[in-house]
């Protein structure tokens, strides 16, 4: 799909449907909405005044033109209150809008900018989440089927905006919408695609084509090299498939950009020659093209680790799962999928940070030379796990991730994984559930979560709670019985971090959906790709003291 801004009159736009808006409890439309409805000889005001429009959340009134204005179709979306309206609902706005006009078959949308008008949010983060909101409502998944005869996609997108001083900020929020969204439905493909369409070898190509694509470095290791190097607990899990495992390492060097390191030297060279205009100019351009702060720079390069679970499809192994439900185990490598895709979006937005994404993947399936219940794996580090339970392989081959995110001396570890069924009876499919040993990095994580408009909770880890790994035949168990499943898996997690900075997100909630609402539609959800790029950004605006 095209995106872009124009400068102009929505009235005058000519394109299949515009979009304005209404909030609840306005009867005489204003701004956008009231140059359409004067342009329509006050259609809008009657359809309010009959009752039929009344700006509530998620309802949209279709307006025929009828050669009015170049547009045949004006769409009325309720914004429900002003006082309660965010960027969360403006994503969501968009996204149902998308989706009410492809349904009329419009392949040219234009729209103004909701929220920047009297609700008086930010217009650059606006347009933002108008894009993000349209991208994921309008995402689908039809690779493996027929197009049907009469099927229409959206083509273009136009952000309309009369006010010329806005334009550059809404473009700039246009291209930062289109690198997250684009990211989160490139996860979302991911986790969609079946099984024997995405093996680790199938994943590791997706992962390098990525590379290539935006200029990433990305290594990708054979089982030879896992031997090498012990991976005793991502192997065992691997041991049951014919498919061989991968281990996926993607690398962003974004303190070490050519273009940065000049624009320094200049910097320093026009301090030297006491050129304070250039140098505010080159500090300027510094953060606003490549987000680098020169006053809030650490003594050590800020370096954060993304490792996530790539079990490209999950059996559960000799304890084999149900067979009612087993097809949506295809996406129980949303959390690598989350991972490779965050890597992406960050290299376009380019972030003064060094970030690594680490996956390991594999099938976890019963053959004849699976790991068996009560066998004892030893992981990278040397400790010993002993597998009580064989479907419990997610913290397995983060195990061995874990560790050799350990060896690279990170300033920060996030690893993320659908890991629990557990999370799902705490939190449903509302939240992700966090674990952490460093809260100043959780807050970050919150506060990305929450620019993303994904949510994130915490839970506690009490030492208590590591009695229930204790093993009596190796170093933990990797199982604790049903109490607190969530926790004690994290616990396992924990062995393997050492004092790194480390937060364990446990997706398993909100990583598929049976239904379509706002920006959500059925299948992969994409979460929480959005929330790991904002923090990338965010460690990299504004860095955490390093703590290592």
């Amino acid at each position: 799909m095209e995106i872009r801004v124009e400068q102009g009159d929505i009235a005058r736009y000519p394109a299949d449907a515009i979009v304005v808006n209404l909030f609840d409890g306005v009867r005489k439309p204003g701004g956008g909405t009231g140059a359409v409805d004067s342009a329509l000889d006050g259609a809008i005001s009657r359809v309010i005044r009959d009752g039929d429009c009344r700006g509530k959340e998620n309802e949209f009134t279709l307006i025929h033109s009828l050669g009015k204005i170049p547009s045949p179709r004006v769409l009325v979306a309720g914004l429900g209150k002003a006082e309660s309206f965010t960027l969360d609902k403006v994503r969501t706005v968009a996204a149902g809008a998308a989706r009410y006009l492809r349904g009329r078959r419009c392949k040219t949308i234009a729209t103004i900018t909701h929220g920047a008008g009297i609700a008086g949010l930010d217009p650059e983060a606006c347009a933002q989440a108008i894009v993000e909101g349209t991208l994921l409502g309008l995402y689908t998944f039809n690779r493996h089927k027929k197009p049907k005869p009469d099927e229409t996609e959206v083509r273009e997108l136009v952000l309309v905006e009369f006010d010329p001083s806005r334009i550059d900020a809404l473009r700039r929020g246009v291209e930062r919408g289109v690198a997250l969204a684009e990211a989160a439905n490139f996860a979302r493909d991911l986790s969609n695609e079946p099984g024997n369409h995405l093996t680790p070898t199938d994943l590791a190509e997706r992962a390098r084509a990525l590379a290539e694509e935006t200029g990433l470095e990305c290594t990708v290791y054979d089982q030879p090299w896992m031997e090498e190097q012990g991976m005793g607990a991502l192997l065992g899990v691997a041991k049951g498939s014919h498919q061989p495992p991968k281990f996926i390492v993607l690398r962003y060097r974004g303190r070490q950009s050519l273009a940065i390191r000049k624009l320094l030297r200049e910097l320093k060279q026009a301090r030297a020659e006491d050129k304070q205009a250039e140098a505010k100019k080159i500090r300027e351009e510094l953060r606003t093209e490549h987000g680098y702060y020169i006053s809030r720079q650490p003594a050590k390069p800020t370096h954060l680790v993304l490792v996530g679970k790539g079990i490209t499809f999950d059996t559960g192994g000799i304890s084999i799962k149900p067979a009612a439900g087993m097809e949506e185990m295809k996406g129980d490598m949303s959390g690598g999928a989350a991972v490779i895709a965050a890597m992406g979006a960050i290299a376009r937005l380019k972030p003064a940070i060094n970030v690594t994404a680490i996956v390991p993947a594999t099938e976890n399936m019963p053959g004849g030379s699976a790991t068996k219940p009560g066998d004892v794996l030893r992981t990278m580090s040397g400790k010993t796990i002993e597998v009580i339970n064989t479907d419990a392989e997610g913290r397995l081959i983060l195990a061995d991730g874990l560790a050799y995110a350990r060896k690279l001396r990170p300033t920060f570890i996030v690893d993320v994984a659908t890991l629990t069924g557990a999370i799902s009876i705490a939190l449903g499919n509302v939240a992700m559930g966090a674990m952490t040993n460093h809260e100043p990095l959780y807050a970050r994580i919150q506060r990305a979560a929450g620019v993303a408009g994904e949510k994130v909770w915490q839970l506690p880890m009490f030492d208590e709670y590591k009695e229930q790994i204790k093993s009596q035949v190796a170093d933990m168990k990797n199982v604790g019985g049903r109490g607190a499943g969530s926790i004690t898996a994290a616990f396992l997690l924990k062995e393997f971090v050492g004092d790194t900075p480390w937060v364990h997100i446990d997706m398993a909630g909100v990583d598929f959906y049976s239904q379509e609402k706002g920006i959500t539609v059925k299948g992969a959800s994409g979460i929480p790709v959005r929330t790991l790029v904002h923090l990338a950004l965010d460690l990299a605006s504004d860095p955490l003291e390093n703590t290592v």
